[in-house]
Formats: C-alpha cells, sequence, structure tokens
C-alpha cells in the first residue's frame, strides 16, 4: 500500500492505449441473457485469484482470522504491510527480521525469526499459499526507502531468509515457499528514493542469490504502483532480459476508483496488456501478477453490497483477462468501514469479504466452460464445471447495470438422459450467502430466469450432470513405444471410448468415430507422436442414465529425442561488436543464447535471444 498518493493514478495510466478493451456504459434493458455450453471448455482454466494481502495472524489485541480465512477460502497471502513481523525492518521500533544492518547476515543471532514464523505458520494452517514480500511496509514517515547503503549484504539477507523457510536454517523450515517478490512500490518515492538504476542494481543481487540458495524458488516484483511505468516496468524488464537477471514474474498494483467510478474493465484491460508487455519482451511465461488490489485504499464502498459486487465482477474481468494471481488490499481488519480490510476489528466481516468467498466456490470448478453474455464490467458471468464433471457452477455479478434487474440463464449441453438435476441459487446479502431457490430439471437446454437487480451476486449451481473420467492423464515412460493414458473410474460406465485428433481438443471432443473401445481406465496409444502433441478425449459408455458420460480430453506426446550438444564454440571481435558461432548441434530446432554477468547457471534468467538459426551476431 502507498498512503495519501493515489489520487495521481488513474490519471496517467495511458487509458487511451486500453479503450478498445474497455467496456462502453452498460445499455439499458429489462434483463440480461447469458448463454453456457456445459461441454465445451472456455479459454484456460479457473485459477485460484482468490488472494489478499496480510492475515489471518494479527497483532496483539485483534481478533485471529485464521478460522475466517479458511471459511472463506483465502487461496494465498502476501506478507505485506503488517508492519513489523514479516519486514527486513520497520521503522525505528527493532521490530523485523533483520533491524540492524550493522549485524553479520551469516549469523543466526543477528535475525529475529519468531515473529515472522508465527505470521508464516498461520498462513499455512489457512491452507493458504504464502507470497512473500522481501522489503518493507509501508512507513510513515518512511525511513527504509533509501537504497541499501550495502545492496550486497541486503542481498544476502534476503538469501537467508528464504534458506530459514526452505532449507531449515537457524532452526528454520522446509516449507517450500515459491513466490518471492523483491520490494513494494519501486516507482513510489515513499517506497524507493534511489534511481531505477540503483533498484535494478538490487534486484539483480537479490535474485541471484536467492535462486542460488534455492534454484526452485521464483523470484519477481517490484509491486508497481503505476502498472505500466516507463522506468520500473518497461525499463526494469529490459534489463532483466539483456543481462538474463530471473524475473519469474512481474507483479503490479491497481486502486481504480481514486479518482472516478470504478471499473472492472479496466482491470481485465490492464492485465491483457500486462500479458502483451511481456510476451512482447520475450518473457511468454513470466508470471503476471496483481499482488494489490481493491475499489479504493479508503472508501465507502468496502462497507456496502456494492463493493462486494465490483470485488466479484473484478475477480471474474481478471480471470478473463488471464491473470496469474492476484492479492486483494487487504484481508484482516480495519475500522472504520470505509478502510479496506474485509473484517472488522470485532472480527466481523464486510460483504466484500464474501466476493473472496464466491471466487472460492467458483475455482472448486475449475474447468471453465464457454459463456456469451458477460460484459466485463457492468454485469460479469463466468462458469465452471468440477474435476468429475457432475457439478457446473456460474457466478453473476451485477455491480452496476441498473437496467438489467433480471438475468435469463440458459445452459446447453446437458442431455436429455431421464435425469433430474438439482439447480440452486445463492444470493449474497450483507451477512453472507444465502439459499433463494432449490429444484430440479432434467431439460437441456436448463433455462432459468432469476432477479439481480444491482448490486447483486448470485451464484448458479447444477448437480447430477453427465460425468466424465477426472484426473485423465499420461504417462510418457514407456516411450516411445507407448504412451499410457489412465483416468479414474466413472460409476456405472460399462466401458470408456477413446477419441484421438492430431490437431485440437475441439476435433477430439466431437469425433465420430473412437480410435478404441475399453473396458477399464486406460488405454496405451502404441504409435504415439514424437515430439509433438495429440488430443486424447476419453467418454464413459452407459453412465448417466439413457446416455453415456461427456467427454474430457487431454494434450500428450512423446517427448522427442534431445538434442545433441553445442560444440565449437567461437568468439570473434570485429569492431566494437562480438561474433558468436558454433557447430550445427544434432536435432536441434533453435538455440538460446543467454548473456549475463554471472557465471552460476542457477541465477540464469531469460535468454537474451531465442529460437536462433546456426548462428548469431552479438
Amino acid at each position: 500500500m502507498s498512503s495519501g498518493r493515489r489520487s495521481r493514478i488513474g490519471i496517467g495510466l495511458g487509458l487511451a492505449l486500453a479503450c478498445s478493451l474497455l467496456a462502453s456504459p452498460a445499455p439499458a434493458q429489462s434483463s440480461r441473457a447469458v448463454h453456457v455450453e456445459a461441454r465445451e471448455p472456455g479459454a484456460g482454466s479457473l485459477l485460484p485469484l482468490q488472494g489478499v494481502n496480510a492475515g489471518p495472524w494479527t497483532h496483539p489485541g485483534h481478533p485471529d482470522f485464521l478460522d475466517s480465512y479458511i471459511d472463506l477460502g483465502v487461496a494465498a497471502v502476501r506478507t505485506h504491510d503488517f508492519f513489523g513481523p514479516t519486514d527486513i525492518a520497520y521503522l525505528d521500533t527493532g521490530q523485523g527480521i533483520f533491524p540492524d544492518m550493522t549485524k553479520d547476515p551469516f549469523d543466526p543471532a543477528s535475525y529475529r525469526f519468531g515473529p515472522a514464523d508465527e505470521v508464516v505458520q498461520e498462513i499455512l494452517d489457512a491452507g493458504a499459499e504464502v507470497f512473500f514480500r522481501i522489503g518493507y511496509s509501508a512507513e510513515m514517515p518512511p525511513m527504509h526507502n533509501d537504497p541499501p547503503a550495502d545492496p550486497e549484504k541486503w542481498a544476502e539477507v534476503a538469501a537467508h531468509i528464504v534458506m530459514h523457510y526452505n532449507e531449515g536454517w537457524a532452526n528454520g523450515f522446509h516449507f517450500g515457499i515459491r513466490r518471492w517478490e523483491i520490494w513494494n512500490e519501486a516507482d513510489d518515492p515513499l517506497f524507493w528514493n534511489g534511481t531505477p538504476e540503483q533498484f535494478f542494481d538490487l534486484y539483480e543481487r537479490t535474485a541471484r542469490r536467492i535462486r542460488q540458495v534455492d534454484p526452485s524458488a521464483l523470484v519477481g516484483g517490484p509491486g508497481l504502483s503505476q502498472w505500466n511505468h516507463p522506468d520500473y516496468r518497461d525499463r526494469f524488464v529490459r534489463y532483466c532480459k539483456e543481462r538474463g537477471v530471473p524475473l519469474d514474474f512481474l507483479s503490479w498494483h491497481r486502486y481504480d476508483a481514486t479518482s472516478a467510478k470504478g471499473s472492472p474493465g479496466h482491470y481485465r484491460a490492464f492485465a491483457i496488456q500486462q500479458r502483451q508487455f511481456l510476451d512482447g519482451e520475450g518473457m511468454p511465461r513470466a508470471e503476471n501478477v496483481l499482488s494489490e488490489w481493491s475499489y479504493a485504499i479508503f472508501h465507502p464502498m468496502h462497507c456496502l453490497l456494492e463493493g462486494a459486487a465490483f470485488d466479484a465482477a473484478t475477480l471474474s474481468a481478471l480471470a478473463d483477462g488471464g491473470i496469474d494471481g492476484a492479492h486483494r488490499y487487504r484481508g484482516d481488519d480495519q475500522n472504520p468501514c470505509h478502510n479496506p480490510g474485509l473484517h472488522y476489528t470485532d472480527g466481523a466481516r464486510k460483504p466484500p469479504a464474501y466476493a473472496i468467498q464466491a471466487w472460492d466456490r467458483l475455482q472448486a470448478m475449475p474447468h471453465r466452460r464457454r459463456l456469451t453474455g458477460s460484459d466485463w464490467d457492468h454485469h460479469t458471468a463466468i462458469a465452471g464445471r468440477s474435476e468429475d464433471g457432475r457439478t457446473l457452477r456460474v457466478l453473476v455479478s451485477n455491480y452496476d447495470d441498473t437496467g438489467a434487474d433480471t438475468v435469463d440463464l440458459e445452459i446447453a449441453g446437458l442431455g436429455t438422459c431421464g435425469v433430474d438435476r438439482t439447480v440452486a441459487r445463492d444470493v449474497l446479502t450483507e451477512g453472507g450467502f444465502v439459499r433463494a431457490e432449490s429444484f430440479t430439471s432434467a431439460s437441456d437446454p436448463l433455462a432459468y430466469s432469476f432477479p439481480s437487480a444491482a448490486p447483486a451476486v448470485t451464484i448458479v449451481t447444477v448437480s447430477g450432470l453427465a460425468p466424465w473420467p477426472a484426473n485423465l492423464r499420461a504417462d510418457t515412460g514407456g516411450c516411445p513405444a507407448a504412451l499410457s493414458l489412465a483416468w479414474d473410474a466413472v460409476g456405472g460406465a460399462s466401458g470408456y471410448r477413446v477419441y484421438l485428433s492430431d490437431r485440437s481438443c475441439d476435433e477430439a471432443l466431437a469425433a465420430t468415430s473412437p480410435a478404441a473401445t475399453v473396458s477399464g481406465p486406460a488405454w496405451d496409444d502404441t504409435a504415439p507422436p514424437v515430439g509433438a502433441s495429440r488430443y486424447y478425449a476419453v467418454e464413459p459408455i452407459g453412465a448417466y442414465g439413457s446416455c453415456d458420460g461427456d467427454r474430457r480430453c487431454i494434450a500428450a506426446g512423446c517427448p522427442g529425442e534431445p538434442p545433441g550438444p553445442v560444440t565449437g564454440l567461437r568468439v570473434e571481435r570485429s569492431g566494437g561488436d562480438l561474433r558468436l558461432s558454433w557447430n550445427e548441434a544434432a536435432r536441434a530446432t533453435g538455440y538460446r543464447v543467454y548473456r549475463t554477468t554471472h557465471p552460476d547457471p542457477r541465477t540464469w534468467g531469460w535468454p537474451w535471444r531465442e529460437g536462433i538459426q546456426d548462428e548469431d551476431p552479438a
């Protein structure tokens, strides 16, 4: 969080660049039509985006929110703004993990891990991922915003924090914490008062040192307060790319309603543009993480059902925008209600807390379904299906579409199989979700109209759908002779049909002639593709009334023989340039060139050049 300067955000964020992605004002209409295809996959999976900042541990005198976090289904907690325990240091209070920078970073006695251990353990007890921010909470006045006097020492402290939690150092643990965010809002003078170059240097030293002590760690940052900052995003990402510095995720922040009414569509647009930026910079596998977000830092919306509808719509819009992770600011308690905490200081929940719970319930159905009828701004809808296929859930959020007080929901692809399915509708009140209606239906398509006047958050659950093979998986251990498929047995199935396509899952799901029919939950492809993917769809026979079960598809293939080694690497100077050349490697389709100042491969990040054919001048 940054205090007292959010008003500048939203004024110069390049909204003109996003205009084609942002929704226009909601049209006036009495109802909104939402159509779901139960058998057709949507774009991507539904990820656990219900992360928060801070909690469930709180300072003495405040409630413990462990039970509430578990009930809400909080998926991840970013360790920012605990104001002491998980910081390197906090103000001049002596709090923090390493509050005295004059001490020896290699000596366990220099560290104060106890309070941080309590915070981390309680996050894990809640069943949530630890997203560890290494740095400092907001301070008034700021006391740790100057660049560290000894950046190498600061990086060593960060590495020993990782060692404590993942390698057992200093009576530590083996928690396997994966994501480590370096600094917070480096583009804000309240957190970083140095130059961009000084921050780039500190990040490089820290990221490389963390990778040395834990090669499996994912490192990233810098928690941008301005999502598209020309120095701390554009130049920073290019610096990491050019020098081969690890950057496993780019983190950024957004508080949309500082200067105008908040828009879930803005979050979707910025998530899409951030992904496009990373891809364009040659980092297609770098995660796109919104590590702080809410309607605004301080706003009455945090007290209202309208705030819950905004949050639920925003999570839906972020999912459609392809975001990889999100952490609402914040999860614990703050009074008065216009502060952003999801709880009051007496432990009671504010309405937006239930948007976290709504996403948890939707994300329990991780297989996204194809849906039309969402504008991703005023009135959103998103649907998923369970791992066994038997349950489908639709989350509908009417944030401010005052012209649509009814939703006409249609769900197709259910089958007319003589089986009654149960339809349940839960609606959000200020005190949580309540069951509004439940009935049975054997219709296909299912047509169901229900009230949804703004603000409204509605969850429609349809159970009793046709099952599909859960846990469908491929084993390449027998390659190249055979690729083995297996899946969980489906109750009531007399056998299974396997369909193939070398082009797409859509084609395998629509195929009319099976490649094989088997009696049990396994099949071997004895002529599998090598170095390419094949699409396998499996269908249970006679598992659903008078119908077969639904198909489930995966892509798999045998890995190709690895390329031979690069030999004969040569370096020639030509004027002010260096030219690299090498002998052609057997079976290579291209080459990656890494350029870095560090000799340890564990610390290398993105290739400097990729997809090179034969040779390339540098």
